[in-house]
């Protein structure tokens, strides 16, 4: 199971990400609508994030490299135009790879 921090691999291509793209778990959050509640807001080693429900992960191969970012545990989403900014900041470089 994925928690906040975890660093994933993508196993297909995806829209604006290629298989292989490196990203890391921003977001546990509760989809309150779905029987599958759970989701993952993921950060792409590109800039482009997303939201994934159980489904989503298994179907687009996403892959738990083990590795937990401890930094990035303590991180906490509020916003799109937010996270962006700080990915552009550097934030995330370490977490995916980028430094």
């Amino acid at each position: 199971m994925l928690n906040l921090g975890s660093v994933v691999t993508l196993g297909v291509d995806l829209h604006h990400a290629p298989a292989g793209a490196k990203g890391v778990v921003v977001e546990v959050y509760n989809r309150h609508e779905m029987a599958d509640n759970t989701g993952w807001f993921i950060l792409f080693d590109n800039g482009f994030a997303d939201g994934f429900s159980a489904f989503d992960l298994e179907h687009l191969k996403v892959h738990d490299t083990g590795e937990v970012d401890q930094v990035i545990r303590r991180y906490r989403f509020t916003n799109v135009s937010r996270l962006h900014q700080e990915y552009l900041d550097g934030w995330f470089d370490l977490a995916l790879g980028k430094r």
